[in-house]
């Protein structure tokens, strides 16, 4: 294959990894996709383009109809993409920034973009233009190819637009786009199959997933999916059956294909990015800290004539918002560009005044060092977390109402790590009341982080930790310090839960490492297969039954572990429902004690 003979750099690779089609690109490259794998077989088309019935949209296999729909591209491809459909209204040449950017004259067809990108490629370019289109170059030459073969070779000019941003590639929704056109070129040449335009391979690694007519050579678990199948071999597999419509040796599962688990992580990760050696970017890093923090202290320095520079000089003005020269016009980082521009970089980021930082670092990233230099009303919002732990012994200090937090966020032992520090600092609270001369009847409020969501029974309405008469000594509210034994009453508990959980933390990474045991062995009776194969020496078909026993024999050892751990999941869930049960019914003696507390309370008030 001609990507595979590409010298292709990391900052090619690191911008193809932000594409749709990453993981088709890589199985090319990598050479994991093997090509005479990958034999078109007329005689096969012929019989699906037949077997379409546009009254359904579907195509008939042994009498039944399946669909082919855009999931089918999606997982056979390996293709990332995102629900945007394309313009309706057909692009011109003059109106792609592409043709315009290398004045293309003519049609783009796929031996002018194989001519460019080698041109390109060879030329070791490290324009930020350039790199990039080297990766939109490798995207057409694939589109052209594979995915939207015509007759003439040509790309069209609304895909090569849609290149334009390759941050916004994924956006689009090549699956439905490759399955549409390849449909509509169906319904128009039924009748003349050798005239189907569109992704005709499609169909093939189609009719492998939803039927029995071959069997896969590698793992289901494959992403792409047509890594697992050999379509050079279906025309003999298909020989004996002249119509596909009503055939019976066919079985055909109709249901949608399901989208696995590592499909699903793989079309959502972001892939990491190739580093650069000897350690670059860590001093990178450092230094780039270390100007920050130098830029902050210019910025804090030089606020008061930021605010008095009135004269029109401009010389405490905000600066210019000019594109950053290490970024390459689309979001993404140039390592080259910022080599380039260090020097020049330095003055323009310690130059930017405090209208330009804000909780960003300008390109729309968290910076820690700007966050430190908010506004005071925002920085003092922030000091009162749900469950973090302030310093009360300062005066004009004191807990503040918890914000609302979701069910998720929190937990039970968050909470009483809260109530712990309630509980420990009682004298330093204690001590910061003597000291309050307000004159008031009751000192500044102090509030337990409780939550309805984590602990239903203990939702308390603002309360004083203690009642300060104007004549008397301050004397303690009993139903605050009654709260506070929350933490006394529920840390066994809590101990325990935390037992359990490192328990089944321990059992859960050993059977993690027994299924990755288990898969590599798989692995490599299944590479031992294919290279059995390869070399003819499967004939005496021994050694063939001999692996798939022993991968037979590793398949029930999944199974039995994963029965094991469902079991033990449950005996977990049930252990955890008792600890659960044992905290409520300690809570509940709590709300007694407390309401005895109050009565003794009211009773002495009335004595007095």
């Amino acid at each position: 294959m001609f990507l595979q003979d590409l010298s292709l750099r990391g900052d090619h690779l690191n911008l193809l990894k932000k594409t749709p089609f990453w993981l088709i690109i890589d199985a090319i490259i990598s050479r994991t996709l093997d090509a005479d794998k990958c034999i078109k077989s007329d005689m096969v088309l012929t019989k699906l383009v037949a077997a379409y019935n546009p009254q359904t949209d579907s195509f008939t296999i042994a009498g039944k109809n399946v669909k082919l729909t855009a999931n089918h591209v999606k997982f056979i491809f390996g293709i990332s993409c995102g629900t945007d459909r394309f313009a309706t209204k057909l692009k011109t040449r003059e109106q792609v920034a592409f043709a315009k950017r290398h004045n293309i004259q003519q049609r783009l067809t796929s031996k002018a973009i194989s001519d460019m990108l080698k041109e390109l490629a060879q030329e070791n370019k490290t324009n930020i233009e350039d790199v990039q289109d080297v990766a939109r170059l490798v995207c057409m030459f694939l589109i052209v190819k594979l995915f939207f073969p015509t007759s003439g070779i040509i790309v069209s000019w609304k895909h090569v637009d849609a290149m334009d941003d390759l941050t916004k590639m994924k956006s689009y929704n090549w699956a439905a786009e490759i399955r549409d056109e390849l449909v509509e070129s169906i319904k128009k040449s039924q009748h003349s199959p050798k005239d189907v335009k569109g992704c005709q391979l499609l169909l093939l690694y189609w009719l492998c997933e939803h039927t029995n007519v071959l069997e896969q050579e590698l793992s289901e678990h494959q992403v792409s999916r047509l890594l697992k199948w050999n379509i050079s071999t279906l025309e003999d597999a298909l020989q004996a059956i002249p119509n596909i419509v009503n055939a019976r040796k066919i079985k055909v599962r109709v249901a949608e294909l399901i989208e696995t688990d590592q499909e699903q992580k793989l079309y959502t990760m972001e892939f990491p990015c190739i580093q650069k050696g000897g350690g670059e970017e860590e001093e990178e890093e450092e230094e780039d800290e270390e100007e920050e923090e130098e830029g902050e202290g210019e910025r804090e320095g030089n606020e008061d004539e930021d605010e008095d520079d009135d004269d029109g000089d401009g010389d405490n003005d905000d600066a210019a918002d000019d594109d950053s020269p290490c970024d390459d016009g689309a979001g993404n980082f140039s390592p080259v560009n910022a080599r380039e521009n260090d020097d020049d970089t330095d003055d323009d980021d310690d130059s930017n005044n405090d209208a330009a930082a804000d909780d960003d670092d300008g390109a729309g990233n968290y910076s820690p060092v700007n966050a430190e230099h908010k506004d005071d009303d925002n920085a003092h919002a922030g000091d009162h977390d749900y469950l973090g732990i302030e310093d009360i012994s300062q005066p004009n200090q004191h807990f503040q109402a918890p914000q609302p937090q979701s069910p998720l966020q929190a937990n039970e032992l968050e909470v009483s790590k809260a109530l712990l520090h309630i509980s420990q600092n009682q004298s330093q609270i204690q001590r910061w009341i003597s000291d309050q001369d307000s004159g008031s009847t009751l000192v500044p409020n102090t509030y337990l982080p409780t939550s309805a969501a984590v602990f239903p029974h203990l939702v308390l309405s603002p309360l004083p930790a203690y009642i300060h008469p104007d004549e008397d000594e301050p004397q303690p509210n009993l139903e605050f310090l009654c709260s506070s034994a929350v933490q006394r009453v529920t840390e066994p508990l809590v101990e325990q839960l935390q037992e359990v959980n490192r328990q089944q933390e321990v059992i859960i990474d050993t059977l993690k490492e027994q299924n990755k045991t288990n898969e590599v062995k798989m692995a490599e009776l299944l590479q031992k297969i294919d290279f059995l194969y390869k070399e003819g020496k499967n004939r005496k078909g021994k050694d063939k039954e001999a692996l798939l026993l022993a991968i037979q024999n590793i398949k029930e050892s999944h199974t039995a572990i994963s029965v094991e751990k469902m079991q033990m999941e449950l005996e977990f869930k049930e252990a955890a429902a008792k600890q659960e049960q044992q905290l409520t019914d300690a809570r509940m003696a709590l709300i007694e004690e407390k309401k005895i507390s109050l009565g003794l309370k009211e009773t002495v008030g009335k004595q007095a």
